[in-house]
């Protein structure tokens, strides 16, 4: 009776809502009676519920758990897991994947919930994998069209203008030439000698003793007198004359003096054993 009031003012909502937002409202009603239904142990009416709520064209994959779980209930196993796969089909799409599933089924434990989580894992496994395979897809494509952009631009690269020859082999205007043709390369560069090294000049001469020391500074000259007269400046030397007869030349020093007689040879030395000289 319950139900059948609550169909009732579905159709009233459905009459004064728009077409779209109406389909929604009725789907709502029917999935909420669906559910209240299952967790009342009605099976029967929970899956009238939920089928009447699948027909209306909604992908909401609790609809089909839900009904999954009343087949079980029910002894329709083979019903059961086809709408668990076809749920978790609904879950794993992107497109459809906005409804909260995990909050509709935290009240489902026990053995039917472990059969249904291993075709939810099966889905997202198998979802993963295409957006792996898209992905790739993607990037082949996109890979195929820069190699078809860069062949494009190699093939329509504009060609050497006509009656501009390229630069001879060797001449100026290479930068990477090997210099004017027909020179042959330079051969490598001879060996430098090197002298051998001069044995090392002999010492020089001891110096000579120092000189005595100069005499004493004379004393400082008087200050100048800003106020006397200037000394007259001397006259400067006269020029040689080119034409004048050169001066005789100085006589040659006087022959050194004959050398010193040599030293008289040392005394001998006193023999310790010699007998006295007579006194």
């Amino acid at each position: 009776m319950v139900w059948r009031l609550t169909l009732l003012v579905g159709g009233i909502t459905l009459l004064l809502t728009p077409s779209g937002d109406a389909q929604e409202a009725l789907y709502g009603q029917l999935y909420g009676l669906g559910v209240h239904s299952y967790y009342s142990q009605d099976y029967a009416g929970a899956y009238e519920h939920l089928t009447d709520a699948i027909k209306s064209g909604s992908h909401d994959p609790r609809a089909y758990y839900f009904r999954g779980l009343s087949y079980l209930r029910l002894g329709r196993e083979e019903e059961a897991r086809m709408d668990f796969d076809k749920g978790a089909e609904f879950e794993a799409d992107p497109q459809t994947s906005s409804f909260n599933v995990p909050r509709a089924l935290e009240r489902v434990q026990g053995a039917d919930r472990l059969m249904l989580e291993e075709y939810r894992r099966k889905a997202r496994a198998i979802a993963l994998n295409r957006e792996i395979q898209q992905r790739e897809q993607r990037y082949g494509e996109i890979r195929a069209e820069q190699t078809r952009a860069l062949r494009a631009q190699t093939e329509d690269a504009p060609e050497a203008p006509v009656g501009i020859s390229a630069p001879a082999e060797g001449s100026n205007e290479d930068p990477f030439g090997v210099g004017a043709a027909g020179v042959a390369p330079a051969g490598p560069a001879a060996p430098v000698e090197t002298p051998p090294a001069t044995p090392p000049a002999p010492a020089e001469k001891p110096a000579a003793p120092a000189e005595k020391p100069a005499a004493a500074a004379k004393e400082p000259a008087a200050a100048a007198d800003p106020f006397a007269a200037p000394a007259p400046a001397e006259k400067p030397a006269a020029a040689a004359d080119p034409f004048a007869v050169p001066a005789p030349a100085e006589k040659p020093a006087a022959p050194a003096e004959k050398p010193a007689a040599p030293a008289k040879e040392p005394a001998a030395a006193a023999d310790p054993f010699a007998a006295p000289a007579p006194a």
